[in-house]
């Protein structure tokens, strides 16, 4: 719980300090509607980043190898879903955040992503038998998982997508809160590119994984329908209620369903061949 809390408050104070310096220079910032007032937009970002820090805080004490590694590992996953997702996806499906604004947007999560990592990646000192193990699968079984993984993710967009679409178009057809709907052929090749950026900070965390594939795809899974969905949707006031819950349960759906297929691709049983992780981690310390 500890942990959970500083956690909390190293992204609130990263976040604040970040915003002041990509506002000093007059940087071009993205433009949301406003419907809450200072004190209730400020009070949402806490809950926020409350969830943020209590969702991540167990898939990250069930990452191996020392702290820099799992500090390193922590702060992509964190920089990558919260700051680069969440920019891409302002800049594609809005029609008032332009490319520019997403860039300095993406930026502001680098900070308070350093910070909370740290606290995060922090734990008692464990055994040296705690090193990271990387599956033996060979140049082929490398391929043939690296190319599932990168097209699982558009698979699951498009299905849980496609579910919930009856229920959250006519908004998006209205352009409330600035809404767009891209052209299929902008909306797959959007998704082509999010997966193996995804991909390249949670595969990571696959192979540091200390548990089993259930517990990964539970935990692991948690932890990024937070950080993709629920984090910036508790925030977005401006969208109407139903589309805040909606776009969180899609979400989840999707992102624990692709935490269980990674967790099948890249955790074989402790049966399989496994080689000495080639970073050569160190025991863990605090």
């Amino acid at each position: 719980m500890k942990n959970v809390v500083l956690a909390a408050v190293a992204w609130l104070a990263g976040t604040m300090f970040s915003g002041a310096l990509a506002s000093a220079p007059h940087r071009p910032l993205p433009s949301f509607p406003q419907n809450a007032s200072a004190a209730e937009g400020f009070a949402w970002f806490v809950l926020a980043s409350l969830l943020l820090a209590a969702g991540t805080a167990p898939a990250a004490a069930s990452l191996r190898g020392g702290f820099k590694t799992r500090w390193l590992a922590l702060s992509a996953l964190l920089f990558i879903c919260i700051g680069v997702n969440t920019a891409i996806e302002a800049v594609v499906f809005s029609s008032t955040i332009q490319p520019l604004a997403g860039v300095t947007l993406a930026c502001v999560s680098m900070i308070p992503s350093v910070l909370a990592a740290a606290i995060l990646a922090r734990r008692p000192q464990r055994l040296a038998a705690d090193r990271a193990t990387m599956p033996a699968f060979g140049g082929l079984g490398w391929s043939w998982r690296l190319m599932a993984a990168w097209l699982a993710f558009p698979v699951f967009y498009f299905i849980f997508g496609s579910i919930i679409a009856p229920f959250v178009l006519d908004a998006y057809r209205q352009g409330i809160a600035g809404l767009r709907i891209p052209s299929f052929a902008e909306t797959l090749t959007t998704q082509l590119v999010r997966s193996p950026i995804l991909l390249a900070v949670v595969l990571p965390c696959v192979l540091l994984w200390d548990g089993s594939r259930r517990k990964l795809g539970f935990q692991l899974g948690l932890a990024l329908a937070i950080l993709v969905g629920a984090y910036g949707l508790v925030q977005a006031t401006f969208f109407p209620v139903h589309l805040r819950i909606i776009h969180t349960l899609e979400i989840a759906a999707d992102e624990v369903a692709y935490a269980f297929v990674l967790a099948w691709l890249f955790r074989p049983a402790e049966s399989k061949a496994a080689a000495p992780f080639a970073l050569g981690v160190q025991p863990t310390s605090s």
